[in-house]
């Protein structure tokens, strides 16, 4: 880069100044007085082709680039003209840009040559009262009618509206409840500004008096479809490619102006004289004067280096925004300075310092504050941690299987900034790292959420809990890595979901696996998210596994890889013998990127709209209420049992239960809440065994579970490093079957009783084995519904027990069925004793009555927030809210019956297909 002016740029300096140099401070000083536009000056520049510097030449213009502009622009400043002689030559500089370079031939041809001449005069129509920075919120409409658009809407800080006779207008052609993303639908026009439908009202402000600045009331404008730039939709990208130009002008101007008051400082110091002799000998004027002129110095340095980079076509955003917040400093610092240096002198108009010092104003504030500058440089520059933003791309409400993988995903560009909301605390405790921790943190508040159901069966309520921590329930559950198999999948899609079907979550399953036995084409290798075997095999499995071989239930290697009856060593998601939750997988890397940022102990209360689009939510902190805003899309991975709850509170549901709970219906939904699946009504067998085998005597008793921990600790092996079952089965219950319908967990371990002061099982003191089993396909539904408006208010939540006559007679079955497998040798030669439920249950009506009454439930709960292609279902085959636009739900409450599996594996391999949608319908704007 070379310092030294070009022969070129020499001459435009020459040429400002020359014309400059015709207009002295007195006329800024009278048209800061009367307000009237700088018409001679403005002219001036214009018959000698100034006005299209920047220009190409084939336009008419004069086809130099932004360091010449930025050179030009200094000098003006520099003369006195100030800001108010760069102003009202601004838009001629970088406004014209978008229609340079998308303009059409007719349209330049139209409109170029008028401007560059000074013919015409054009405003620049963007900001809006109630959007600020927020471009992507502007109100202003422009509806395509035949051959015309027509436009209402309000603009703000317009300059030079009251002299212009042209407009570039950016307006909203497609809702935002419409568009993909929210800088979609927005396009940019240029056209005559027709003040019979504009009504121009001029802001009277602080300085720069004789460029005017202007509310702009639009009714009804029309305006011909030839006078819109580029494509429709596009206008919001076609501004953007001139910001960094703008930044730099700015802060060439800036620096001009600085200089300007620092030559009038310097002048008076010399010429004032007090005590017998020049104020400008003290050094208490010489220092701050010297450190002004190295300030703006510096400053120049970095604008000539990043109009350099400009012209160069090289990626300038740090150092224009250096720019840019250098040179408003050191201007505002020179400006300030001068006054001082004036006494009071410095106050009175004739010595126009104090004109300088409220002109500078424009360059510190405008088009970006000092403090987003210095957020840019910290983060993009530097790196450093994100500050809390309150707008962010994605939002993302929950941080378990789905939340968390979809974290990951998202964050990967760089461009984009992902923010994740998580009601519960961070999952720092050892104990989450622990497979068996499990046992300790599903009863603890501190790290679950509990829900209780309505009475049902014999007056019977329950507790229902789900993860409240990082990593949502993959914190806290069994770790269980049970995928399903196709048949299920596919018939999701036979039901109408297109693209919802086996070989979809078959890639999912393999792009999130690193699987033990290693990949091929059923198994994953190399994913986030390690598959581990439980193990090592022990004599009483053995013994369980050779019972099921007698009833045709073959042992697999891996329980993943066929549909078929079957039975294997558990696989989970550990590694080393510690627990992977999601967050641990797929958070934790997210959160090291700087773009990605969790919240933790933040409890989102609704989802906020504008019309029907998603724009944010509204959360509480502590006592603190925050609302954040999402400029892409908010992602609702709250679970099964707290989306429904946060679509209600949010005015998305059943307008009766809406009413009842007195939130105000925003979109009908009647779905919403309704067809709750769960593994309810399972029986668990326990049994007392003979001999010594299982697990109870290594975990009965305080020291015996001390010195088992005390060996996982050193090896990360043995019965504390693996999950809650040694072994899954899939059979069928009857014979004549069409397909597995039972699922069981067996174990060599037996807890008949729980310690009721922390609601935990106690191991028995004798040797044993527990066995449970329920309905893979269970068809009774229940619901979960709010009753009131807030977070806080306890939901109204409706068990799927066992209700339709196919889950009674299969639960009655299943019973049956699991006692002929217990008693089948070689297993059975081990039993001592079956201690749950016991010998004397065996009559069908008081097994199914046991069964709703005392039976366990899977904590697989899904269905509330269901998929499907009807009008009532709750989201479409893209996971959209139906009703709604850049608002999802990607969680297991979407899955329309239960996957042939556990949630863990399904809800985290929807997540992954979630990602590739969300990804496949974005477009990097920047």
């Amino acid at each position: 880069m070379d310092f030294q002016l070009s022969d070129t740029q020499t001459a435009v300096q020459d040429a400002a100044s020359t014309i400059c140099n015709g207009f002295g401070d007195d006329y800024w000083l009278a048209r800061d007085r009367d307000g009237a536009f700088p018409q001679a000056f403005y002219q001036a520049f214009a018959d000698a082709g100034w006005l299209g510097i920047c220009v190409p030449e084939d336009h008419g213009g004069v086809g130099l680039g932004i360091t010449e502009a930025a050179i030009m622009m200094r000098t003006i400043a520099e003369s006195g003209a100030g800001m108010s002689g760069a102003s009202c030559l601004h838009i001629n500089i970088f406004g014209l840009n978008p229609l340079v370079v998308h303009g059409t031939d007719d349209q330049k041809r139209r409109a170029l040559p008028a401007m560059i001449g000074g013919r015409d005069k054009a405003c620049f129509g963007v900001t809006e009262p109630n959007a600020g920075l927020n471009t992507t919120q502007i109100k202003t409409r422009a509806v395509r009618m035949g051959d015309r658009y027509v436009v209402d809407g309000q603009k703000v800080w317009i300059s030079t509206a009251q002299v212009a006779n042209k407009i570039m207008l950016l307006a909203r052609t497609t809702p935002l409840a419409d568009v993909k993303r929210p800088t979609d639908g927005l396009s940019l026009f240029y056209t005559d500004l027709d003040r019979s439908k504009i009504d121009v009202r001029e802001i009277d402000k602080m300085g720069r008096a004789c460029v005017d600045s202007n509310e702009l009331f639009i009714e009804g404008l029309e305006i011909p479809a030839q006078d819109r730039i580029g494509e429709e939709g596009r206008g919001f990208d076609y501004i953007l490619e001139g910001l960094n130009p703008e930044r730099i002008l700015i802060a060439s101007e800036g620096v001009g102006l600085g200089h300007a008051a620092l030559r009038r400082a310097a002048d008076y110091a010399r010429q004032r004289t007090v005590f017998d002799r020049p104020i400008g000998q003290n050094q208490s004027i010489q220092h701050p004067l010297a450190v002004n002129w190295m300030e703006l110095e510096a400053a120049w340095l970095m604008i000539r280096r990043a109009a350099w980079e400009y012209d160069q076509g090289r990626p300038c955003g740090a150092s224009a925004n250096a720019s840019k917040y250098l040179a408003g400093e050191a201007g505002f610092n020179a400006c300030q300075q001068a006054v001082m240096t004036h006494g009071g002198f410095g106050y009175a108009k004739e010595y126009h310092v104090e004109r300088y010092l409220r002109e500078i104003m424009i360059a510190r504030i405008a088009p970006i504050s000092p403090q987003l500058i210095l957020c840019y440089i910290a983060e993009r520059v530097l790196g450093l941690p994100q500050f809390l933003l309150m707008t962010y791309d994605y939002i993302i409400v929950g941080s378990g299987a789905a939340g968390s993988v979809l974290a990951e995903r998202l964050s990967r560009d760089p461009a984009v900034r992902v923010l994740v909301l998580e009601a519960g605390g961070p999952d720092r405790n050892p104990i989450h790292l622990l497979p068996k921790g499990f046992y300790f943190t599903m009863n603890s508040p501190s790290y679950v959420k509990s829900y209780e159901t309505e009475r049902y069966g014999d007056g019977r309520t329950d507790r229902w809990i789900r993860g409240r921590v990082v990593g949502g329930s993959t914190t806290i559950n069994g770790m269980m890595w049970n995928r399903g198999w196709a048949p299920q999948y596919d018939a999701w899609e036979r039901a109408g979901n297109t693209g919802w079907n086996w070989e979809r979550f078959l890639h999912a399953f393999k792009a999130l696996e690193d699987h033990e036995l290693g990949g091929n084409e059923l198994r994953g290798e190399g994913g986030a998210v390690p598959v581990s075997i439980a193990g090592p095999r022990e004599p009483v499995s053995e013994a369980f596994i050779a019972a099921l071989a007698r009833h045709d239930i073959g042992f697999l290697d891996d329980m993943n890889a066929s549909g078929e009856e079957r039975v294997g060593y558990t696989c989970s998601n550990i590694r080393r013998g510690l627990r992977v939750s999601a967050s641990r997988a797929f958070l934790g890397k997210a959160r090291r990127r700087r773009n990605c940022t969790l919240l933790d102990r933040t409890e989102v209360s609704r989802i906020l709209f504008d019309g029907t689009a998603a724009t944010g939510v509204e959360a509480t902190r502590g006592d603190e209420k925050m609302a954040f805003t999402a400029r892409r899309e908010v992602l609702i991975c709250a679970g099964a049992l707290e989306s429904p709850l946060l679509l209600e509170r949010s005015g998305i549901g059943d307008p009766a239960i809406l009413a009842a709970a007195g939130i105000p219906m925003r979109v009908h939904s009647p779905r919403v809440g309704e067809n709750l699946h769960d593994h309810c009504g399972s029986t668990l067998f326990q049994l007392r065994l003979k001999g010594s085998g299982g697990y109870n005597p290594q975990l009965n008793s305080p020291w015996r579970q001390a010195w088992s921990g005390f060996k996982y600790l050193f090896t990360r092996t043995g019965v504390m490093s693996f999950g809650g079952h040694n072994l899954v089965t899939v059979f069928k219950s009857d014979p004549a079957s069409p397909h597995p319908d039972t699922q069981g967990f067996f174990t060599p371990l037996s807890s008949s009783a729980v310690d009721p002061s922390t609601g935990r099982p106690v191991m028995d003191r004798f040797p044993g084995a527990m066995f449970g089993t329920y309905p893979l396909y269970p068809t009774s539904t229940g619901s979960i519904h709010v009753t009131g408006p807030g977070a806080d208010d306890q939901p109204r939540l409706v068990p799927a027990i066992p209700t339709t006559e196919h889950d009674r007679a299969l639960t009655i079955k299943i019973f049956h069925k699991t006692r002929e497998i217990l008693a089948t040798e070689p297993f059975a030669q081990l039993v001592e004793a079956e201690t749950v439920p016991g010998a004397a249950l065996h009559d069908d009506a008081a097994v199914l009555d046991y069964a709703i009454n005392t039976g366990g439930r899977g904590f697989h709960t899904t269905g509330t927030c269901a998929i499907g292609p009807d009008a009532d279902d709750v989201v479409d085959d893209r996971l959209s809210v139906r009703g709604t636009s850049r608002l999802r739900v990607v969680d297991a409450s979407v899955f329309p019956a239960m996957p042939s599996g556990n949630n863990n594996a399904p809800t985290m391999a929807l997540a992954w297909i979630a990602a590739d949608l969300i990804l496949d319908a974005r477009t990097d704007v920047e």
